[in-house]
């Protein structure tokens, strides 16, 4: 190659936005281990956000039960709520919170429409939203519905880890706002 191909080729990247190269778009559904939990990061990790909880929204679990019983299957909500949000995507686990246990896989999840889905990762079982999914089905509020098994055993509590992400749509990494959270349950007694 000339040394002035290779001069211009220089110039052209210097000139190209900064990050410009590193902005990846998940729409069907974030890379698995972005819950916050366990050492992992959250969306913060792609989406430019600030990582302080924000007032301007909100992220809740539905329907989680103060104490699980063994085998029992539980019906759960992930909610999410930010005025302006045009596209929305989560990611949740559960896990063995102490023990010999620990970390591991915690029950089982199944997918109770069709914005949802559930992508394994080194035995974990992570539950994030589908393609359709990311589109909020009414202004500022999205809605996904799943299901969860206790696990077989009830020797040990389980965290669940949520990370969620209210977009504005403009399908770059910027102006998001991510939201996280972590609950424990207990074995019923």
């Amino acid at each position: 190659m000339r040394r002035g191909a290779v001069a211009a080729i220089g110039i052209a990247l210097a000139a190209a936005p900064i990050g410009a190269a590193r902005i990846v778009v998940y729409p069907d559904g974030p890379p698995p281990g972005t819950t916050g939990g366990f050492g992992e990061p959250t969306c913060v990790s792609c989406h430019f956000a600030s990582a302080r909880p924000d007032s301007g929204g909100a992220l809740d679990v539905g329907c989680l039960p103060a104490a699980y019983s063994i085998g029992v299957r539980y019906e759960l909500t992930i909610d999410l709520v930010r005025p302006g949000m045009e596209r929305a995507g989560f990611e949740l686990s559960a896990r063995f919170a102490d023990g010999p246990a620990l970390g591991l896989q915690a029950g089982a999840f199944q997918a109770l429409d069709p914005n949802v889905t559930i992508t394994e990762s080194g035995g974990v079982a992570y539950v994030h939203q589908t393609r359709a999914g990311a589109t909020p089905p009414e202004a500022g509020r999205a809605r996904w519905r799943l299901a969860w098994t206790a696990p077989r055993r009830a020797d040990t509590p389980v965290v669940f880890h949520l990370a969620a992400n209210a977009a504005d749509g403009d399908e770059s990494p910027l102006g998001d706002h991510v939201y996280a959270l972590e609950r424990t349950i207990a074995p019923a007694p």
